[in-house]
This record gives C-alpha cells, structure tokens and sequence, in this order.
C-alpha cells in the first residue's frame, strides 16, 4: 500500500490521459493493422472498440489541444493528421490493456489513496484547506470528470508497477547522450519555394462525359448512408435539486410515461414546465448533418448514436441518463431516409467539384515536380527560379527540428515530413517537393546548420528519455507476450473508409 500511496502522490499531478506509462504495449498501431469489415476500428482480445468511441474520443483530444494551443497553426496541422488518428486509437487500445493486465497480475491502486493524494496537494490548496473548486476547475480545463481522473490515475499506477516488475534500468553513456541532446537543439536554416494553386494555369471545366466516366468509377463514395430526422431534448439534473430522491424518481417516472404516449417532445416539454428546448437535427450514423458537418450538440451525450438509431420511425426513447454530464435526455425518431446509391443528377455539381479539385491537385503536383527538377540541378538559382515563375521566396527561414504541442500538462513533439526532409538533406542540398496541403507545396534548400548549446537540464531529460528507450528494447519480449495474450486487431479497411468520409 505505501507503494501506491507514493506512486498516487508522484504521478496524479502529471497525470495525461491519454498517454499511459504502458504504451510500450503498441509500438506503433500500424504493427497491428489488419483488413477487415464491420463498424468495429479495432478489437483487443475481442473487445471492440466502436468507431463512434473513437470519433468521441478524437474530440475530446482534439479540444484539449486547442484550448492548450490556441492559434497554433502546427496544432492543427497535427489535429488533421493521420499520426493523430492513430495515436487516440493507439491510446484506446491501452486503456484495454491496462485493463485486462490489472486482472493477469491482480494489481488494484485504490480510489481513496489517490484522493488524498489530490486533496493534499498544493496546487489545490487554499487558505489552508483543500479547494474543490480550484480542482474541478482544474478537471474541467483538461478535459475530466473526477471519475475519469481517478481511473487515470488508476491505469497509471498500474502500468507502473508492472513495468517496474519486467524492466531493468539500462547503464546510458553521458558522451551518447551529450550527441543525441546536440542533435535535438539543432536548427536548420533554409530557403523556401513555395507553390500553391495560384501558380498553375486552371484546368478547364470538365465535358459531361468526363463527369460521368469520373462517377462511374467513384460511385460508393457518392452512396448516401441512412439518415434520420429527430427531435430531442436534455434535462440537467440541477433542475431537481430540491427535490427529494423519492420525489426526483417520482417526477422522472411521470415524464417517461409522457414520452411513451405524447404525439411529440414539445408536449412533454410543455406539461412539465421543463426548463429546456425541443431540437430538430438530421444526422447519419457518424453523426453528422446533410452537409458532412459533425453534430457537436449530440455527440456530447452518451450513447446518444446508438440509441436513436435503435429506435424505429416515430418512436420515442425513455429517458437516458448520460452519465459524463450529468444529463437526462429523449430522443424522438421523426423520419428515416434509407441508405441508397445517389443518382449522377443528384451528385453532378458535388462531382463536378471533386473532379476540378482532382484536376487542379494533380496539375499542382506535376508543376512542383517540375520546379522541384530545376531547382536540384542548381540550388543556387533558387531564387531566379522562382522569380522566373512567380513562385514566393523565403529567405534563410529557421526550423527546429521538432514543434511541441501542450496537451494537459506536457509537451508532444511534432515533425512534419517537411522538417524530416530538412534534417534529412546536407547544405545546400533540395528537400522533396513536400504537400502541405491540396493547395500547397514547399521546396527547400538547407543554407547552413546552427548548433544551440544544450543545457544541463536538457541532457538530464534526454539521458531519461534514452533510458526508456533502452528499458523498451528489453520490453519487446513482454510486448510479443501481451500480443499472443490479448491479440490487437485493426479494421484498416474501415479507418481507410473513414479517412476518405472526412477528406470530402
């Protein structure tokens, strides 16, 4: 127990998440990926982990790092990433694992030592005494609710102490380390060319038969999922904080049996005095409206998908308690529109768009290319070339070799592959014509290479970075074990699916 109460008092105020001690046990999603069907993204020893799971969990990630990251356009840049994707899914399997390896090795870190750790802790104090406020303010800023903390905390500790019971600390040469915390500090100095959209002559509108043969060949991505018209409404339970326990269950009981009988919510909203607002949304089963816009209203309730899609036309749920906001809501399924393949008519200005953007992108490739060849046959000529073509210059512009992220409480190095290029070339050597985006493309040439002196400190973080890689080398065998255990199975059929859904 004293080793819990030390483990609780050390990691809780660091505590991320998403990021447990135990993601030695994932490697790298890609290992596990695996062609599959069904809406399952991944099963861990037969536990599946639903695509709706995932969307919530991406959010949830997603809003952390903004609020931590404001007007950070290397933020977003990650946020529409792949590596992202696979990093929340990658933490979603972990959360299984710990799970799973808490029962193998009957490892438990109890609820009531971590909560005295929280409640000792200075960040939290005031005037002497605990302050709850300050720690739900604390919850609320990264994302959690106490119980989500807790168990945090929980799978932390446990992913610990099992560790620590596998690994061995590895000796670590400070000359290696010195080397490695050079490296990182190290900065690159190039010229940039950049190419976007503006610079390439704009393909011309596509004939009927092009539009046609291009829907041909891509109708499933113009099949239209099922979707439903619904109207619901949320109660918070604040609303009933006068009210005694047999008296909340007695106005609770007299609601849902409105609801079973009630032509729509608004009559319920009404009889009740409710103080709350009937709304009306169409959403696909990845809840989104007509347009591809995710519903954020919706996705904030639990389970709110799976139960308006269980319900037939004109049905009306019961109330649902969604336990992460402390909510009471009712769905009501208005009109379902079935799934069905879309006529060319129906898609041809959606299609005639794809097909331009198509068009613009590949000629937008084949003109970097082009530059891209002139430039590597002089970089010297760099900036002529580029003046010859309109294209904009950048001169001596500095990169690191990694971004950083704040997300909860540390930080998440970043590299684009632009950056990996940089650092990949010598001086006066030309990166690869890299895609920023659809519209984009960035050529550079490195110029010279500053070394940044690397503090104690730094080399301290590095010599403990590099003793967890070594401790993860003696980890493989433990990580083959957890494979053939808890086998991790990945529908990359369905997150290629998805990719494709969110690319429109």
């Amino acid at each position: 127990m004293q080793k819990i109460r030390q483990l609780a008092s050390n990691i809780f105020v660091k505590i991320l998440m998403a990021f447990l001690v135990l993601s030695f046990a994932l490697f790298g999603i890609s290992n596990f990926l695996l062609n599959g069907s069904g809406t399952s993204v991944a099963k861990v020893d037969g536990k599946s982990i639903s695509y709706n799971h995932l969307l919530k969990a991406m959010q949830s990630d997603r809003e952390a790092i903004l609020r931590a990251n404001p007007n950070n356009p290397k933020a977003t840049q990650y946020l529409e990433s792949s590596q992202f994707k696979s990093d929340v899914l990658g933490r979603l399997v972990n959360h299984i694992l710990i799970d799973k390896l808490r029962n193998n090795f009957g490892i438990e870190a109890s609820k009531t030592i971590i909560l005295e750790a929280v409640a000792k802790d200075p960040q939290f104090i005031k005037d002497g005494k605990f302050d709850r406020s300050i720690f739900k303010q604390f919850l609320a800023q990264n994302g959690f609710d106490e119980d989500k903390y807790v168990k945090a905390v929980q799978d932390e500790i446990v992913g610990t102490m099992i560790i620590s019971s596998i690994s061995i600390t590895s000796p670590i040469d400070n000359k290696i380390v010195t080397q490695i915390a050079d490296s990182k500090s190290e900065k690159r100095f190039a010229d940039v060319v950049v190419i976007t959209n503006k610079n390439i002559n704009q393909p011309a509108p596509a004939q009927e038969k092009e539009l046609t043969e291009f829907y041909n060949k891509n109708k499933k991505r113009f099949a239209k999922t099922e979707t439903r018209k619904i109207s619901y409404f949320a109660i918070y339970k604040q609303e009933f904080e006068k009210s005694s326990e047999d008296e909340l269950q007695k106005q609770l009981g007299a609601i849902e049996n409105e609801l079973t009988k009630a032509k729509s919510l608004e009559e319920v909203v009404q009889k009740f005095a409710l103080k709350t607002k009937v709304l009306s949304e169409e959403i696909d089963q990845n809840g989104k409206n007509s347009v591809g816009i995710p519903v954020n209203n919706v996705m904030a309730f639990d389970n709110f998908l799976q139960n308006a899609f269980s319900l037939k036309e004109g049905q009306t749920s019961k109330l649902i308690h969604s336990k992460s906001n402390d909510t009471l809501y009712a769905v009501k399924i208005e009109k379902i529109d079935e799934a069905r393949e879309k006529t060319f008519e129906e898609v041809k200005f959606i299609i005639a768009d794809l097909y331009a953007k198509e068009q613009r992108l590949k000629a937008l490739k084949e003109f970097a290319r082009k530059i891209d060849g002139e430039i590597k046959q002089d970089p010297s000529k760099a900036a002529q070339i580029a003046a010859k073509n309109g294209l904009k210059f950048e001169k001596n512009k500095e990169f690191p070799r990694f971004y950083y992220l704040n997300f909860q409480g540390q930080s998440i190095p970043y590299a684009t592959k632009f950056n990996e290029d940089l650092f990949n070339v010598k001086i006066n050597q030309v990166t690869a014509a890299n895609a920023i985006s659809a519209e984009e493309f960035k050529i550079g040439i490195l110029r010279s290479i500053k070394k940044i002196p690397t503090s104690a400190s730094q080399i301290e973080a590095d010599k403990m970075a590099l003793i967890k890689e070594y401790r993860g080398d003696f980890l493989q065998e433990f990580n083959k074990f957890l494979q053939k255990k808890f086998p991790i199975k990945v529908n990359e059929k369905f997150l290629s699916e998805m990719e494709k859904k969110e690319e429109k």
